[in-house]
């Protein structure tokens, strides 16, 4: 385990142990910060009675301790590429299940997500349980990287409860823009997920709204939130309770040109969100060609066998909530103790 962010050059104390084609050992022990891009590590490992390979990472984790002292969320090496000689010998990406607190009028529900409207929306699920029970749940078995999504206003001192039984554990999105996002990361979240506010009303992206933010509050404390409806051409970022489609396409090109605004993504797919009915596979697909920054996928799972299935299509680059099938939240798809085994293999 790496304890802390490698600079260009640095070496960072680490050790490496697997498998070779399933049958030989191998082991690392050495980390540097890959020149000109510090989120990157290479070394070398040497196999047991053979010859010795290079590997590279992406990404970065630290402790518990020092995320501790400077309220950094955990990140985990999301891509490991493993050489010997002239073989690609294996990867390590898993998709990670990460839980969410969905507010909607001050209570913690399960709704149909393309449904809501200024007039409501179509509940799935009322829980008689207050925001912070679930927050000191996820909290009890450090399920970092949730987040808590205010769906429409009246939704405030519900944040707020959330956010403060776990502070920096969990990020926080709905009505987030320039003036507010210091107050809610002072409030406890771990980052910021905005949408709307990247907009004008017409749905024309401000790119110097996204980079006054990453000035504001840093890049790596900001989640975009690429949640998007289905169009002839592929899919479109939906604001304003997803009723909005606007002009910006959801495709490589748009992960890659708004990676330097954010820490991560977060794209709900909306047209199946709390219908149960199945993951989006072409929207999954898609995502899971990216290799830059973290996504996390919402919207459609059923089950552990779409948790496969975002995992097999992704290659375990995309991250996945699960809301109206699970248990907590009154389903019957899959329950909070698989995905916790789920999250431990």
């Amino acid at each position: 385990m790496i304890h802390e962010k490698a600079g260009d050059g640095d070496f960072v104390d680490g050790a490496l142990f697997g498998v070779v084609w399933e049958v030989g050992v191998f082991w690392g022990s050495t980390f540097v910060g890959f020149s000109g891009d510090p989120d990157h590590a290479f070394g070398w490992f040497w196999v047991v009675g053979g010859n010795g390979g290079f590997f590279f990472f992406e990404g970065w984790r630290v402790s518990e301790e020092i995320a501790a002292e400077e309220n950094e969320r955990e990140k985990f090496f999301h891509e490991a590429w493993f050489v010997g000689g002239d073989h690609l010998l294996t990867s390590q990406a898993m998709t990670k299940f990460r839980p969410c607190i969905d507010l909607h009028e001050g209570k913690v529900k399960q709704i149909v997500g393309g449904s809501l409207s200024e007039d409501g929306a179509q509940e799935n699920y009322v829980s008689k349980r207050k925001p912070g029970w679930y927050a000191e749940k996820f909290a009890g078995d450090d399920l970092r990287g949730g987040h808590v999504i205010q769906l429409g206003p009246g939704n405030r001192e519900a944040a707020l409860e959330a956010l403060g039984v776990w502070p920096g554990g969990l990020q926080i999105g709905g009505g987030i823009s320039l003036e507010n996002a210091k107050e809610w990361l002072e409030a406890g979240a771990s980052e910021v997920i905005v949408t709307s506010w990247f907009f004008d009303e017409t749905g024309k992206f401000l790119e110097e709204r996204a980079q006054l933010l990453a000035d504001e509050v840093g890049a790596d404390r900001v989640v975009i939130d690429l949640s998007c409806r289905r169009v002839d051409e592929g899919w479109r970022v939906a604001m304003n309770r997803w009723q909005t489609v606007t002009e910006v396409e959801v495709s490589l090109e748009t992960l890659e040109w708004l990676a330097g605004y954010c820490g991560e993504f977060l794209v709900h797919a909306a047209d199946v969100e709390g219908k149960c009915g199945g993951v989006d596979e072409e929207l999954v697909g898609l995502l899971g060609q990216w290799e830059g920054c973290r996504v996390t996928y919402a919207g459609g799972v059923r089950g552990m066998e779409d948790l496969k299935l975002i995992e097999g299509s992704s290659g375990g680059r995309l991250d996945a909530t699960v809301g109206s099938a699970l248990d907590l939240f009154g389903g019957n798809g899959v329950t909070y103790e698989e995905l916790l085994e789920w999250n431990e293999r």
